[in-house]
């Protein structure tokens, strides 16, 4: 039986995953359902049923969060991208007592600071890049388009699974974000009215990147379980450093604009609010 509870975080964490700046795993470990995603896709081989039924919730919540809102943030991102980010940023830094707890569970070490330390510096540097640079692209249903996408598909599913790293902000960095976005968006609208031709074409497209992102979840989430069960702490360490960092990401992307008095304080209500939400919910679930 599917929980409605596991299904609303996956929703959650497959809107965090389009929007650029914003980390959906960072966000899955501060709702405390990261170890238990990351176990079951690498136990998945060996006990199918058993991972699937773990799976399944957050799967199917976050297609929902992924189809039924792609459109909306695409507009709300456009048009509110400071209280937007702000919402997803409360999200985020909720959980960070119940990550902190995990990180120093037997008593913060040497290495441990140094290892969070490193991954905050390492997503800084990754913020401070300017993705304005990078150009828009053409997608087209070719084999050289499909070769670019299926290593980019990878690369995208090792940085959405890193907590901390949003793997939308490396899409917009190398200049795919945009055209992605569109043409998933223009791929159901085509099934919405019919046009199969049109939907084909897309989903040709779309292929190559979806083997890649299934084919790099599973690498790195093998990397990541194997990193959790022998170096627990050094590894809530990393991860602790990675959301922490996940702010100065996000704050970035926001067009300076939309830095009005209003809209700040507006946005600090949300941020707020979506904060005391995530502590007692992450609470809730540990």
């Amino acid at each position: 039986m599917l929980s409605f509870s596991d299904l609303f975080k996956g929703v959650l964490v497959g809107v965090a995953n389009i929007l650029p700046g914003v980390s959906g795993s960072a966000l899955a470990v501060s709702m405390g359902i990261y170890g238990q995603i990351i176990h079951a896709m690498t136990d998945f081989p060996k006990h199918p049923k058993k991972s699937l039924q773990t799976l399944l919730p957050y799967i199917i919540g976050a297609l929902c969060g992924v189809i039924g809102l792609s459109f909306t943030i695409e507009y709300l991102f456009s048009h509110y991208p400071l209280h937007t980010s702000l919402l997803f940023m409360g999200l985020i830094l909720g959980g960070v007592p119940s990550i902190f707890s995990r990180a120093v569970k037997n008593g913060p070490t040497g290495s441990c600071i140094s290892v969070c330390a490193a991954a905050f510096l390492l997503v800084t540097l990754l913020s401070g890049a300017d993705p304005s640079g990078s150009q828009p692209v053409s997608l087209t249903p070719s084999l050289s388009c499909g070769l670019k996408l299926f290593p980019l598909g990878i690369l995208g599913a090792a940085t959405m699974i890193i907590p901390g790293i949003s793997g939308s902000m490396i899409l917009m960095m190398m200049g795919y974000y945009q055209p992605l976005l569109s043409l998933v968006n223009d791929f159901f609208r085509n099934l919405a009215v019919l046009n199969l031709s049109s939907a084909w074409a897309d989903f040709r497209i779309l292929l190559p990147f979806g083997f890649g992102i299934l084919i790099g979840f599973f690498v790195c989430a093998k990397v990541l379980d194997a990193l959790m069960s022998h170096f627990g702490a050094l590894t809530y360490c990393g991860i602790l450093g990675l959301v922490l960092s996940s702010p100065i990401a996000i704050l970035l992307e926001i067009p300076k604009q939309f830095f009005t008095m209003p809209g700040i304080v507006s946005g600090v209500l949300l941020f707020s609010a979506s904060l005391i939400f995530t502590c007692w919910y992450s609470e809730k679930g540990t």
